[in-house]
């Protein structure tokens, strides 16, 4: 019962959640101003890195067989 994924996705959804309630904050004080484009380019790039870096994770979990 000791599965890998387990933690997975405990980590990626408390820090998804965290993550997104920091960008939604993010967006509500115009920190991240969706008026321009390097604004949602920046937006973009986050969503992203958060996305690879779960794919990532995940891929190598599974690459050790488990």
């Amino acid at each position: 019962m000791n599965s890998p994924w387990i933690p997975y996705f405990y980590q990626y959804g408390i820090s998804g959640i965290v993550f997104f309630a920091g960008i939604a904050i993010a967006i509500r004080t115009r920190a991240l101003d969706m008026r321009y484009a390097h604004e949602r380019w920046t937006l973009l790039q986050l969503l992203a890195g958060f996305a690879a870096m779960m794919a990532l994770h995940g891929v190598m979990i599974a690459a050790a067989g488990v």
